[in-house]
């Protein structure tokens, strides 16, 4: 990109209309001597010359103006739908609004040159956003209502038997956290006294939305249930469940040995 004159593109295109009628100015008197035939004596005077030069200032002025009146309004028409449309957006995203007319922020775009392009592609910029965000509203009303239709309790032992098998769990239970309440909705295998459980604790691992892995249990009210008795596992692990941004409950997975998979590069969720 040509460095420019100063930090103003339109002030750039000034001070060269001015430079340009400047120049027009002075060349103007050896244009007419050579072209008109008028005599030096009258061509080649100071007042010749500053009238030259005056009406080639005035006209740079012009061409400024006229810029300023037919392309820098426009530029501004543009600026402000691109203003209030990244209003509009934010809001969107932030859900304080579902409804998005895409009508409101299109231009006209009626010249056909670079700026009937640019406004064009304005266009098709606001349009295929207008689609993208409705189908992400779609999607977020299909998955609230499957959310709605679907609870955890039917998925429940899906969920508890699929983590068993992926960390190598011995045993596992869920509980559903609902209106700042927790409530055993599945078991395997496991003795959980849940007068013993810290309910507090685990409010604060599903608010964190943190897996946590115990390694000493001796405390925790959770053994293993064999028909004839119960044994102590040798590992725990808390897992908080999430879908979509919103804490939906906490699976609890123990082991005989050593999980097979790490916890720690995941997130729980479903």
């Amino acid at each position: 990109m040509k460095k420019r004159l100063t930090s103003s593109i339109s002030h750039d295109l000034f001070l060269r209309m001015i430079g340009f009628g400047f120049g027009m100015g002075l060349i103007f008197p050896f244009f007419t001597f050579l072209l008109l035939d008028l005599p030096a004596h009258k061509v080649f005077k100071s007042l010749f010359f500053a009238l030259c030069v005056s009406a080639g200032i005035i006209v740079g002025i012009c061409n400024y103006f006229f810029f300023k009146k037919v392309v820098d309004l426009y530029l501004k028409q543009l600026q402000a739908k691109i203003s209030s449309f990244r209003l509009r957006l934010k809001d969107l995203l932030w859900k304080k609004d579902t409804e998005f007319n895409q009508e409101d922020y299109l231009l006209q775009a009626d010249s056909a040159d670079t700026i009937g392009m640019i406004t064009n592609e304005y266009n098709v910029f606001v349009s295929t956003l207008h689609r993208l965000l409705s189908s992400e509203r779609k999607t977020a009303t299909f998955l609230e209502n499957l959310q709605k239709q679907v609870g955890i309790e039917v998925t429940a032992q899906t969920i508890v038997e699929s983590f068993k098998d992926y960390f190598g769990a011995d045993g596992g239970c869920l509980y559903k956290f609902e209106n700042g309440l927790l409530e055993k909705i599945n078991n395997c295998h496991l003795l959980i006294d849940n007068q013993a459980l810290d309910q507090n604790y685990c409010y604060e691992i599903i608010k964190r939305g943190e897996i946590v892995v115990f390694e000493d249990i001796d405390n925790l009210p959770i053994r293993f249930n064999i028909g004839i008795g119960a044994i102590k596992p040798n590992a725990v692990a808390y897992l908080p469940l999430c879908y979509q941004f919103t804490k939906v409950g906490l699976c609890i997975l123990s082991a005989h040995k050593d999980f097979k998979a790490d916890f720690f590069p995941l997130k729980a969720g479903i």
